[in-house]
């Protein structure tokens, strides 16, 4: 299960790096706390409505999947699916863009935490290693989006199965 949960996120950092590196701060998508709490109690049903759209969903935030909204009215497509799903606003394919994207590092931090917590000596090594993979993005977050995010950071974990019980 950490295996599982360590591959997501490499991947989901992997495919967002270049995207954050455009940028230099990101500006907030104006997440709110329902636009979540619907994220994680819709997750599955908006994943299920957007098959359609499965090489956007494996490829967000990427170039490819950029390319794929322009064709057939795609992102209004998605964004009436997560409008009719709780994610508000003509805006909303971004900022399921932004929880996924966020929800990484908050993983990440949670992860971290608790891999600290059960094993304390681990601490001291972490610290004296000094390094955060995310440290330059960290830079850029929008702290509102964020924050919203890290809140619910163990009902997002565990609606997108990624190894939190």
């Amino acid at each position: 299960m950490k295996n599982k949960l360590f591959l997501i996120v490499m991947m989901m950092f992997i495919a967002f790096a270049a995207f954050a590196e455009e940028s230099e701060k990101d500006k907030s998508t104006g997440l709110t706390n329902a636009d979540v709490k619907n994220f994680i109690k819709n997750y599955k049903t908006i994943i299920r409505d957007m098959e359609s759209y499965n090489d956007f969903i494996s490829t967000a935030g990427t170039a490819a999947a950029l390319a794929a909204l322009a064709e057939n009215n795609a992102e209004k497509k998605v964004t009436a699916i997560l409008n009719k799903n709780g994610i508000s606003g003509s805006n909303a394919l971004e900022k399921w863009m932004r929880l996924h994207y966020y929800t990484t590092i908050a993983a990440y931090d949670r992860t971290l935490e608790k891999t600290i917590a059960e094993n304390p000596a681990l601490a001291a090594y972490i610290a004296s290693a000094s390094v955060d993979p995310y440290a330059e993005t960290r830079k850029k977050l929008d702290t509102s989006d964020f924050n919203v995010i890290k809140t619910n950071i163990d009902e997002i974990m565990k609606a997108m199965d990624l190894g939190q019980s």
